[in-house]
């Protein structure tokens, strides 16, 4: 039943759509009865896209740190001094890990 009401909505959606740019093609005499018209479309496409159309995109939720603590001075200068001699001895060829 549902698939038959969006073949009908889509039939719809496509008349209406050939209706528009034919109106623009062929303008009115009148501009009250092109926007009587056009407020009708309008209306129309409302009711269309309200009804069995695809669902409005959802944004992603939000990403959100945790929180950091900073390292101590000691705990810094202890983890540069591992790093520097680490690079020395690649340097030296000692070590080839990488």
């Amino acid at each position: 039943m549902g698939s038959e009401s969006d073949g009908k909505l889509r039939q719809i959606h496509k008349l209406v759509n050939q209706f528009t740019s034919s109106i623009k093609h062929k303008p009115f005499a009148n501009e009250l009865d092109k926007a009587r018209t056009l407020g009708f479309i309008r209306a129309l496409r409302n009711v269309i896209t309200s009804h069995g159309m695809k669902p409005p995109p959802t944004r992603p939720p939000m990403y959100e740190a945790k929180e950091i603590i900073p390292a101590s001075d000691e705990t810094r200068q202890l983890n540069i001094s591992e790093i520097r001699n680490k690079i020395r001895r690649q340097k030296d060829g000692d070590d080839q890990r990488a």
